[in-house]
C-alpha cells in the first residue's frame, strides 16, 4: 500500500533481507543481539559453549549466526555442542550440558522455552552460565521477575537489552520519567521502541512535509538524515536493509531489586 511501516518487535535477520522499501526496523536485529553477547561473554572469558536452539527455520538461523560470531569472530571461542532445546522435554539439552561442561549455555528459543528451560535447568543442579536470545518478550520487567522466581540463580544473569529504565543519561532519565509518571510502571525496551517508532514516523512527515509512506521512507533513506533516541549520539538506519543502527545494553538482573 506505500504505507511506512516500522518494526518494533521482531528480531529476524530474514526480515532485513526481505522486507520492502517502505520498512524500518526500531527493533535490533538477530545478528546485533547475538553478536553483542557472544562479544561480552567471550572477553569475560567464557570461551566454551553449548548452543540450544529452537526446531524451526528461525532456530537453524539464530544457530547458524551464533557459530558465526563464535568461530569467526571471537579468538578462543568454541561450540562444544549443538541441540535442539524441546519445550516440554529438555532432558537431551540437559545432557549434553553435563557432558560438555561449557562455560556457557546459550538458548535461543522463543521466550516461554526459555522460561521452562531455566527452571528446570535450575532444578537439575547445572551451574554453567545462562546467555538467553533476548527476544523483545523476554526484555520486560514482567518477564525478569518470572525467570528470577523460576531459577533465582540461573535467572539472575546478564542479557542484553534495547533500552534499560535505570538509564541515566543523554536524555534517558527524562523520557524514563515521565513514562514512569505517565503509567506508573518503568519504560520497558518494547515501550521505548514503540515510543520512539511513533517519533520517527511523525518527525519523518515533518521534515519530509509530506504524510506519505514514500516521501517518509526517502526521508528516513538519506544519508544525511539523523535521529535523536535518547542513546547518545545520533543514529540512523542502515540503507541497505533499512536496520536502525544502534547501541545495546547489558543488564544484570538483581533478585533482590523488587519490581524497580
Amino acid at each position: 500500500t506505500g504505507t511506512l511501516f516500522l518494526n518494533i518487535a521482531a528480531a529476524s535477520d530474514q526480515l532485513r533481507r526481505r522486507c520492502s522499501a517502505h520498512t524500518f526496523h526500531v527493533e535490533a536485529s538477530a545478528a546485533m543481539y547475538l553478536d553483542a553477547l557472544t562479544g561480552w561473554f567471550v572477553r569475560a572469558g567464557h570461551r566454551k559453549w553449548v548452543v540450544l536452539h529452537g526446531p524451526d527455520a528461525e532456530g537453524e538461523r539464530r544457530l547458524n549466526r551464533a557459530t558465526e560470531a563464535l568461530k569467526d569472530r571471537h579468538w578462543g571461542a568454541r561450540i562444544a555442542g549443538t541441540a535442539v532445546i524441546a519445550r516440554h522435554d529438555p532432558s537431551a539439552a540437559f545432557a549434553l550440558v553435563r557432558h560438555k561442561a561449557p562455560a556457557a549455555v546459550f538458548p535461543l528459543a522463543d521466550w516461554k522455552t526459555q522460561l521452562d528451560f531455566l527452571a528446570r535447568y535450575e532444578a537439575e543442579g547445572l551451574t554453567a552460565p545462562i546467555v538467553s536470545f533476548p527476544e523483545a518478550a523476554t526484555q520486560t520487567r514482567s518477564f525478569y521477575a518470572k525467570a528470577m522466581q523460576a531459577a533465582p540463580r540461573a535467572g539472575a544473569a546478564h542479557r542484553a537489552a534495547l533500552w534499560e529504565p535505570t538509564l541515566d543519561a543523554y536524555g534517558a532519565r527524562e523520557l524514563n520519567a515521565r513514562a514512569a509518571g505517565r503509567w506508573g510502571a518503568p519504560l520497558d525496551p518494547a515501550g521505548w521502541a514503540a515510543y520512539q517508532a511513533t517519533r520517527i514516523a511523525f518527525d519523518a512527515a515533518r521534515y519530509a512535509n509530506d504524510p506519505g509512506g514514500g516521501a517518509m521512507a526517502a526521508y528516513l533513506s538519506t544519508k544525511g538524515t539523523v535521529l535523536d533516541v535518547h542513546k547518545g549520539i545520533g543514529v540512523s538506519f542502515r540503507p541497505w536493509d533499512h536496520q536502525l543502527r544502534q547501541s545495546l545494553y547489558l543488564v544484570r538482573l538483581n533478585p533482590d531489586a523488587g519490581n524497580s
